[in-house]
């Protein structure tokens, strides 16, 4: 998709934008719960984490694990691979106190 070409080709901004305006989308049209607007909520989260926005990536990455936890369970894949970014993310801001981390298990 282009946001994704925008982004392969370094043009942040514009990808940032294309992205936060496709999420808004998928979550008027489907749901924010719905999976595919968490994918396109978890490709937000892996590009700001990319241009260094940690926080504001930490906390849409934290949004979708929770709830594919929730509608897909602990041990599903996607899951599991949002609970992987998050950590990622945790341990890049040097946030991943013991008690965070816990909380994720």
């Amino acid at each position: 998709n282009l946001a994704k070409n925008l982004r392969s080709q370094q043009k942040f901004q514009e990808a940032e934008d294309l992205h936060w305006r496709a999420m808004e989308g998928y979550e008027d049209q489907l749901g924010k719960s719905h999976p595919e607007s968490l994918r396109v909520t978890s490709d937000l989260a892996s590009l700001l984490q990319e241009v260094n926005e940690l926080a504001q990536a930490q906390r849409l990455q934290r949004f979708v694990w929770e709830e594919r936890q929730e509608t897909l369970g602990a041990e599903h894949l996607e899951t599991l691979s949002s609970c992987y970014a998050l950590a990622q993310l945790l341990d890049m801001r040097g946030a991943a106190e013991e008690e965070e981390v816990e909380e994720m298990l």
